[in-house]
């Protein structure tokens, strides 16, 4: 897809309506936020369009809005804030960037979904605070949105991965290093102003590298990295 540098960490992938990719990453050699855009399914031919210059992105993730184009959410290695692009046209080569969350150290291992509403919500965590934050766009683009610290137990929040639930509103599921568990937070609102909480796995370092999908009847299934015993496993709910 690109060889012109030291190109692809923070890679994140979403499929647009008609089934061809557009990939984010990082070019580390260059401190830039990169896009590319497939001309096939395969990618074998794609377009490659620097959308952030400054920033040095890292924990990039891409995804295609309720308005069919690609919004990406990243944290800067530069002021370690949470940034927001809303690609204009489908090849992202002009967008609007917006600083989500100007708090010091967040915005890492950032997830993101459409919500119910149509608009995306995303699940990251607060290094500064040891905590879970989820953030619901109130507009397509995300120029203005509520944030919520959805889980401070204490060292919770890394490594979430998030969902729409059945009944319309965010579920997300990620490690809780305090209490050694892979966590959940359900959200009672399409903003998850108010949430429930609940341990799943309890004992032993669990829940990194999670990945959560919703099944056809609306009950999730969780892939997640147990480090103790080395095993990847699957929780279904």
């Amino acid at each position: 897809v690109d060889e012109t540098a030291a190109v692809g960490q923070h890679n994140s992938i979403a499929i647009r309506p008609n089934g061809m990719p557009v990939i984010t990453y990082r070019d580390f050699t260059n401190g830039q936020l990169r896009f590319a855009f497939c001309n096939d399914v395969a990618c074998a031919t794609s377009e490659q369009t620097i959308v952030d210059s400054v920033n040095d992105p890292t924990h990039t993730e891409v995804i295609i809005g309720f308005d069919d184009l690609p919004l990406i959410a990243y944290r800067t290695a530069v002021s370690k804030s949470l940034h927001v692009i809303h690609c204009s046209n489908e090849k992202c080569t002009a967008s609007t960037d917006t600083v989500a969350d100007a708090a010091t150290n967040t915005g890492e291992y950032v997830s993101l979904t459409v919500g119910s509403d149509g608009y995306v919500s995303m699940a990251y965590f607060d290094r500064t605070s040891d905590s879970l934050k989820v953030l619901h766009c109130s507009t397509l683009e995300c120029n203005a949105s509520t944030i919520t610290v959805a889980d401070n137990s204490g060292s919770s929040g890394q490594w979430p991965t998030i969902v729409v639930g059945n009944d319309g509103n965010p579920l997300v599921f990620f490690e809780d290093r305090n209490k050694t568990a892979l966590r959940m937070v359900k959200c009672l609102d399409v903003s998850c102003t108010t949430s429930l909480n609940k341990n799943l796995v309890p004992g032993g370092v669990v829940g990194r590298n999670n990945v959560a999908a919703m099944r056809s009847d609306g009950t999730p299934v969780v892939l997640y990295e147990s480090v103790d015993v080395q095993e990847l496993n699957l929780l279904s709910c």
